[in-house]
């Protein structure tokens, strides 16, 4: 807040004997009308309260008011600010709830297009070993260097199917604890993923 405090005007003499004028200051303290408090705010232009002395109370008599005024402010300014604590705190709480949520649905997003993946790499490696056996049948009824070459290519195959199956690879869900902001953001129901804030 800023106190003013106008003044009544300087009060000017003249002093008959010399024949000169000085202004003086008024140090009679009754009610002119003139003497004024204005508070404002800071960052506003118009004043929050405005007392001024009249005959029937004087600025000394309204005072109280004034530091009343100050003491209500400062009261419901501490309120304000408690109350956008305990906000920011339930925002906080709520954006990390829905931010675990959108994880496991990444998790789960992945997971379904991984399982995908396995089955169609499964199924193309018994392709694979079910082929390497028609190859030995056909190698069967061969020449003897083509018998061998033909051997050879499915042990190859078999070898390629067993590196490739997802049954010999890790068999267990992925769990997402990083990913990309874009990759989050859908699943977010309208949160932020940089912080617990409303896009």
């Amino acid at each position: 807040y800023t106190l003013s405090l106008h003044d009544a005007l300087p009060i000017s003499q003249t002093d008959y004997l010399t024949r000169t004028e000085r202004t003086t200051v008024n140090k009679s303290f009754t009610a002119s009308g003139k003497l004024e408090v204005a508070l404002t705010r800071g960052w506003e232009q118009h004043p929050v309260l405005s007392q001024r002395d009249t005959g029937k109370s004087t600025l000394e008599d309204q005072l109280p008011a004034l530091i009343r005024l100050l003491e209500i402010d400062k009261a419901e300014a501490d309120w304000a600010q408690q109350e956008e604590e305990r906000r920011s705190e339930i925002r906080e709480e709520r954006w990390k709830e829905v931010e675990k949520q959108a994880f496991a649905r990444v998790a789960y997003e992945r997971n379904a297009k991984r399982l995908l993946a396995e089955l169609d790499s499964r199924d193309t490696a018994a392709t694979m070993r079910a082929y390497a056996d028609e190859i030995d049948e056909r190698a069967a009824s061969l020449a003897a260097p083509a018998t061998q070459a033909a051997r050879g290519w499915a042990e190859w195959i078999r070898e390629h199917a067993e590196r490739t199956d997802p049954l010999n690879g890790p068999l267990r869900l992925e769990e997402v604890t990083s990913c990309s902001h874009e990759e989050l953001q859908p699943h977010m129901h309208g949160w932020s993923t940089h912080g617990p804030y409303l896009r």
